[in-house]
């Protein structure tokens, strides 16, 4: 199961982890949560309409990694539609070591300025709607009731966040 092979050998098993989820009915699923439980995994739904400010993926480099393998695949449809004289039954499926080649290909296309331009429209703020503010003042409260929310940090300082200084360091 995906939630085994990524969470159950990790280096600190005891230590909670917050899994975001999209509202994908598998991922909710009785079978999945008490699945998720048992390494420690706490499953939170991002709520509709928020996926792609939360998944960096869906926000700058799952279209181009997307494109760049449709390209491939229409060049090898392409040069079997090529040959003369070719029959529907001639045209053969992808074996799957030429689809991993193809996605490692595709990915290693990708610059670094590309992933990490998926973390901008997060990092820098912008004012919320009193229905953000709300939702995520229940998910504060949700993450605190869970102890996976150290109330004593109090505010954090974008100029304090690791992950503009990784991004720093980055360029």
């Amino acid at each position: 199961m995906w939630l085994d092979y990524h969470f159950k050998h990790r280096p600190e098993p005891k230590r909670p982890l917050l899994l975001l989820w999209d509202e994908f009915s598998a991922h909710w699923t009785p079978e999945v949560k008490a699945h998720a439980a048992q390494p420690r995994v706490h499953l939170l739904e991002v709520p509709g309409g928020h996926t792609s400010v939360c998944q960096p993926v869906d926000v700058a480099w799952n279209a181009p990694l997307k494109q760049r393998l449709r390209l491939r695949w229409l060049r090898r449809l392409q040069e079997q539609v090529a040959r003369q004289e070719i029959q529907r039954e001639d045209i053969k499926p992808p074996k799957r070591g030429d689809v991993v080649r193809w996605v490692a290909d595709s990915w290693s296309e990708l610059s670094a300025a590309t992933v990490a331009n998926g973390f901008i429209g997060i990092l820098e703020p912008s004012p919320l709607s009193e229905d953000d503010e709300q939702a995520f003042t229940e998910l504060a409260n949700k993450l605190e009731s869970m102890d996976l929310l150290d109330i004593a940090v109090g505010e954090v300082s974008d100029r304090d966040d690791v992950v503009d200084m990784n991004l720093a360091i980055a360029e």
